[in-house]
């Protein structure tokens, strides 16, 4: 099902990125709660910090729309 979604939106130029995967999504929310000071070990609902830290992105977030992009309707 998500490989469908995916392709789908690539074919309709919904994306401006080849393919990514859900965790990439998951890893994205994550590292920007980390980086707002939010909870986001009790986000993502990990037992230790360490499972949390797996997830967290070494660069910085750098896109303010909180919607993804393969969300965004075409213009």
């Amino acid at each position: 099902m998500w490989g469908k979604a995916i392709d789908k939106a690539l074919k309709e130029g919904l994306m401006i990125q080849e393919r990514f995967h859900f965790h990439d999504i998951r890893a994205a929310a994550i590292t920007a709660a980390d980086e707002a000071k939010m909870d986001a070990q009790g986000l993502a609902g990990h037992k230790s910090r360490s499972m949390t830290e797996a997830y967290i992105r070494s660069h910085k977030t750098t896109q303010s729309d909180p919607a993804p992009v393969a969300l965004r309707t075409k213009r």
